[in-house]
């Protein structure tokens, strides 16, 4: 998904709180922290995919993450959220895996970078 929107794609050869670095027109990288779900979980009758945005010792700080990339594995689908807007757990629900939403929220948290 990144790969269609930001001229280069980059994985760092070392331990770090990011897993990619995305390249983008003005010259910069963005770090993009990747989770994933693949079971749904049922929360009061609806169904939710959850994805875990922090560390075991806390939130990524400003420094260390720009934006999440939150991968449903079954649906092969891709959201972004903004490391500001990350609170420790992110619900996506199950009827907003779409390609409409996808395209929705890399717009929003992605599209001055664009």
């Amino acid at each position: 998904m990144l790969q269609r929107h930001f001229q280069a794609i980059a994985f760092p050869h070392i331990p770090t709180a990011y897993d990619l670095l995305a390249h983008h027109k003005s010259g910069e990288f963005l770090k993009c922290q990747v989770k994933t779900a693949a079971k749904i979980k049922e929360i009061n009758g609806s169904k939710y995919w959850a994805f875990k945005t922090k560390k075991e010792s806390g939130a990524y700080g400003s420094s260390e993450v720009d934006f999440f990339a939150l991968v449903v594995l079954p649906k092969r689908a891709v959201f972004f959220l903004s490391n500001e807007d990350a609170t420790g757990t992110c619900y996506i629900k199950e009827s907003d895996a779409t390609p409409e939403r996808e395209l929705e929220t890399l717009h929003d948290v992605l599209g001055e970078y664009l």
